[in-house]
């Protein structure tokens, strides 16, 4: 699934393997972007195949479109867990997890964690945390993201988004 902002006008794009929850989240990421704006952008939604010369143009023209990978292969391999915590008296951020040890058991309703799976980083805010760490959640999340492009993800315990919950399977 991509999403191709060009002002008043987005695209997405669904490749052929595209499930349910990448579509939902699709529409959600365009949804999101039109509400910004007032609801002036027009979307067009293009399925792997559509042919669609603006879109196409905007890339630089049509060509090859490689085939999906697994999710579920770059997550178990890129995955890291890391806990913020004040149980010290300062807030100190550690890794508790990489890789096929990540699990949703290393989780907990006392801290906060930034599960890091590549293409996102959630920053998983427990429900019996600390003030001061659901304040300092997003600024540490913020701060181990750095330069890197990638979604950083506010997730509270017990609202969790299936992106999030879909790392742990």
């Amino acid at each position: 699934m991509f999403v191709l902002d060009h002002g008043n006008e987005l695209f997405l794009w669904f490749g052929e393997g595209a499930g349910v929850f990448e579509k939902r989240k699709g529409q959600e990421i365009v949804n999101a972007i039109k509400e910004q704006r007032n609801g002036r952008p027009k979307v067009t939604l293009l399925d792997g195949a559509a042919a669609n010369d603006t879109f196409w143009g905007l890339l630089g023209g049509a060509g090859p479109i490689a085939a999906a990978t697994p999710d579920t292969d770059a997550v178990a391999a890129t995955a890291v867990v890391l806990r913020l915590s004040d149980a010290t008296g300062k807030l100190t951020l550690t890794e508790v997890g990489r890789g096929a040890a990540v699990k949703r058991t290393l989780l907990s309703s006392t801290d906060v964690f930034l599960v890091d799976v590549g293409h996102s980083v959630f920053v998983f805010v427990g429900s019996s945390c600390s003030d001061n760490e659901k304040r300092s959640a997003l600024k540490y999340g913020h701060d181990y993201v750095g330069a890197r492009v990638v979604g950083l993800v506010r997730v509270v315990e017990g609202f969790e988004p299936a992106s999030f919950t879909a790392v742990f399977h």
